[in-house]
Parts: structure tokens; C-alpha cells; sequence
């Protein structure tokens, strides 16, 4: 499955990459600051947890392997120095249970811990971060010693080779998704940093090296690389020109284009909206909210008792098997308990306790729209209706007539009269908004016939009106012409 990559800016991560560029190479790294991920390492053996992470994010940026591979291990629940990557498992990261990754994480914190200080594993976060783990693992499998101007050690080489194999399991259990979101991760953590980082994420895309090979990002960033020298020539010039010369000249100014509309990540203190725009924001969900809220009412008053449209669609999902009353007794109540939890657990990033805690027996206004679109999808005749239906309005999605019309015909497939019903009202009155749905009176005929047939009477009623609307009365006698 292939997803497009997004091109939002939007910031990720951050850290403040300190680069020291030798003067030879204009912008080359200095050796790898071992003390520095030794650092890292202390502060983590002592239980400060957040501070080890800062400083390998830090360091890890500027160009440390060490670092970068200790923040992919305690991204994937491992410790920093040791990542095994058979146990990623057959289908997804390890969930263990919350109590004993919390008893493992004591032992390890007293086992490493050299000041007697002991940290409370119920205020750390220990659930892996599959995202994260990959991001930082690319960013160590495709590290680059001889650009960076170093002479690694046996264990930084081995550090890179652990990450090219980690990558490999990695991919292989997450989703394509979530494999786009760490590729997306990686260009922000490289775009945020030195223009020679900017020249390192160039030439990843140009290799397809860790990233999809891409020769409009690539020359995107050459180019964003080239014109941000502080040292009056970039050491990606040449590669620049050679990637120019084999590229169409509409691939040239796209890059060009997406270069110059290029802007690095903003700092962190500007990321956040203002306590105005904060308020803005809530109020209008607030009102969205509101507005959700009666919708939904107005359209579960539309049927009676007996027809009851949540439990209906609670039924047709295999959560409810009692009488469909419009009662909400104990029996519903366990339904949606039973729903709600069968959607929490489809996250595969969150535990079965938090999933326990989105179980309350009662359906918020997005869990109503979410069982109504699952039951439609499982060709609940009723619920297609509805579904077509909130297309129509924009219930709690935006108004698209060709949706609404398609869920209508696959529900009046299945002989619901309420479906044709709709479908003569959306040909007769049409349907503005996203793909629209044009009038068509003839159509409107046929479905409001089909409706009466099956006995609906508004159907009927309907027809005897347009055949009036069509043979208008004459003013004076009464008379139809």
C-alpha cells in the first residue's frame, strides 16, 4: 500500500542541533562527543530519564551514533546500549502488561542505579513509541562516518549495523502508515538542523537511502542546502549540478518552487496558539459540539420506539442481541460497553487498561456517528439510510451528495423503503455541497413509486403532489389542465 507523503511543516520533535563545522570541508562534523552520550548515559543509569533523552537528542543531531541509537532502543522499550529486534514480534511492538513492564523498569532502575536514588516507575513513560524507534533507527542505519569527518570505533560500526537490521524488523511489523509518519519524523529532525543536514536529508532521498528515493525532494533540498551556506559554497554544489543535468526541466522547477517556498521549523516557543486563539478554538468546538448534539437528536427522533436506531445498529455489529424497544436498560448499556471497547482496542499503541477507560455505557456524540458508519459499512439497511442521510446534513461529516446517494442505493437495494423515500427527495429537491447531486424530477418519480409500493404513504403522497406540481390548477375553475 502506497501513501502519499505529507508536506506539512508542521514540527514534529525538536532539538537544539549543535554543529561544529570544520573549515576544510565548509561543512563537515567534528568527531563523535563520546563523553557527551556518556553523559546520556549516567543520567539514565540514575533514573533521570527525561534529562538522558535531551541529551541524546542533542547529541544524536550533531552527529553522535551512540546517541542516536539509544534513543531508538528506549523508543522500542529497550535499554539504550541493547536492542534486540526479533522481539518486535510477529505482528506489532511488544504489549506487555502495564504492571509488569512497571516491575521490570524498578529492577532495571535499581540495578542501574549507582546514587541510591530511586525513581517512581508509575511517573515514567515506558510504552514503546514504534514511530520514534524507527525514525531514530534510519537516522543510524544510514549515518555517514566519512562525511561527518570521524574515525568510528568498532562499537559505533556496530551500532550502525544494529540499526540497518532494527529498520528491517521494524517495517516489517507497522503499518505503511506509521512507517510514512517516522520517514516524516526523520526529514523534520534533518530540516531542522545545519544546511549540512539539509545536504545529508538531500542525498538520502537522491539514494533512496532510509527515505524513498525522490529526485524533486532531493534537489529541493540541495538547493535549500546551497542557498543557506553560511561559508559561500555548499558542499552539495556539485551534486546539485549533476542531479540538474539528469532531471526533466519540469521536475527542476518544481524543486526550484518547493525550495523557494521552503521554511525551516519554527522554534518551540512559537509552535503553540495564543491564550486567544486557544479560546477561539475551544469555543468553536464548543459550538460544533452543540450543534452535533442536536442533530443527532433531531435525527433519532425520527424513528419510533420500536425501530430504535442505536440499538439497531448495536445489533447489526453483533454488540446487542435483546428487544430493539428504545429502552435503554442494563442489556444496551453492556452493548455500548462492549462497543466502546472493541473500538479502543483496535489501537494497537495504547494498553488494555486505557482501553478499559474509554468504557463508560454511554455513546458520546462521535461514538454515535462511528457506530452508525460501522453498521453501514457491515450493509445494515437502516444504518446505510442514516448514513446517507448525515452525507445530506453534514452530521458529523461534511455534506457529500454522491455519498449520501450511493449509501442510499445500496440500502434501497436491500427493499428499505425509507431509502427510495430519500433518494426521490434528493432528486427532487437536489443536494448542494461537495459533489453535488443534481434535480432530476423523472429520477425523484421512480424512487417515491418504488417508496409507495413498498407501502411507505409520505411516498405516495409526494407523487400526488408533483403530478399536481405538474398539471397546475386552473385559477378560475378549479379545473387540472
Amino acid at each position: 500500500m502506497t501513501f502519499k507523503r505529507t508536506t506539512n511543516r508542521k514540527v514534529l520533535w525538536r532539538h537544539g542541533a549543535v554543529a561544529a563545522i570544520a573549515a576544510t570541508f565548509g561543512m563537515m562534523m567534528t568527531a563523535p562527543a563520546h563523553a557527551d552520550y556518556e553523559d546520556g548515559l549516567q543520567a539514565y543509569k540514575n533514573g533521570e530519564f527525561t534529562k538522558a533523552q535531551d541529551l541524546w537528542v542533542r547529541f544524536g543531531s550533531a552527529g553522535d551514533i551512540r546517541s542516536k541509537l539509544a534513543l531508538a532502543n528506549i523508543y522500542s522499550g529497550f535499554t539504550p546500549g541493547k536492542a534486540n529486534c526479533t522481539e518486535f514480534g510477529s505482528a506489532r511492538l511488544p504489549e506487555d502488561d502495564e504492571e509488569e513492564l512497571k516491575t521490570r523498569l524498578r529492577a532495571r532502575t535499581n540495578d542501574l542505579n549507582d546514587t541510591g536514588v530511586i525513581v517512581d516507575p508509575d511517573e515514567i513513560s515506558i510504552k514503546p513509541k514504534p514511530e520514534k524507534a524507527l525514525a531514530w533507527y534510519i537516522l543510524t542505519g544510514y549515518h555517514d562516518f566519512y562525511s561527518y569527518s570521524q574515525n568510528p570505533t568498532t562499537e559505533e560500526y556496530e551500532a550502525k549495523i544494529v540499526a540497518q537490521q532494527c529498520i528491517i524488523s521494524l517495517q516489517r511489523v507497522m503499518r505503511d502508515d506509521e512507517v510514512v509518519r517516522a520517514q516524516n519524523m526523520v526529514e523534520e529532525i534533518l530540516a531542522g538542523g545545519t544546511d549540512y543536514d539539509l545536504f545529508r536529508l538531500a542525498m538520502m532521498y537522491r539514494a533512496g537511502a532510509g527515505l524513498p528515493k525522490d529526485n524533486i525532494r532531493a534537489l529541493q533540498y540541495l538547493i535549500v542546502a546551497d542557498n543557506n551556506s553560511r561559508f559561500g559554497s555548499s558542499v552539495g554544489n556539485a551534486e546539485r549540478r549533476m542531479l540538474e543535468a539528469s532531471m526533466p526541466e519540469l521536475d527542476q522547477q518544481l524543486a526550484g518552487d518547493l525550495a523557494a517556498n521552503w521554511q525551516p521549523p519554527l522554534p518551540t516557543a512559537f509552535e503553540g496558539k495564543t491564550p486567544r486563539e486557544l479560546e477561539l478554538a475551544r469555543l468553536e468546538e464548543e459550538i460544533r459540539a452543540r450543534e452535533l448534539r442536536l442533530e443527532l437528536a433531531s435525527l433519532e427522533g425520527e424513528f419510533d420506539d420500536n425501530e430504535d436506531l442505536l440499538q439497531s445498529a448495536l445489533a447489526a455489529l453483533g454488540f446487542y442481541g435483546g428487544k430493539i424497544d428504545g429502552s435503554v436498560g442494563p442489556e444496551t448499556r453492556n452493548a455500548i460497553r462492549a462497543f466502546q471497547y472493541a473500538v479502543a482496542r483496535e489501537d494497537m499503541n495504547i494498553t488494555s487498561e486505557e482501553a478499559r477507560e474509554k468504557v463508560t455505557g454511554y455513546l458520546s456524540n462521535e461514538q454515535k456517528v462511528e457506530l452508525i458508519e460501522r453498521a453501514a459499512r457491515r450493509e445494515h439497511p437502516q444504518s446505510m439510510y442514516v448514513y446517507g442521510i448525515m452525507h445530506a446534513r453534514g452530521i458529523g461529516i461534511p455534506i457529500d451528495g454522491a455519498e449520501a446517494v450511493r449509501w442510499w442505493e445500496k440500502s434501497a437495494g436491500n427493499g428499505y423503503a425509507l431509502s427510495h423515500y430519500a433518494l426521490g427527495r434528493a432528486y427532487q429537491q437536489g443536494i448542494s455541497g461537495k459533489n453535488p447531486v443534481a434535480q432530476n424530477l423523472t429520477q425523484a418519480t421512480f424512487y417515491y413509486g418504488q417508496a409507495a409500493a413498498l407501502g411507505y404513504a409520505p411516498a405516495a403522497k409526494e407523487l400526488r403532489q408533483m403530478r399536481y406540481d405538474f398539471n397546475a390548477a386552473d385559477n378560475t375553475t378549479g379545473s387540472q389542465r
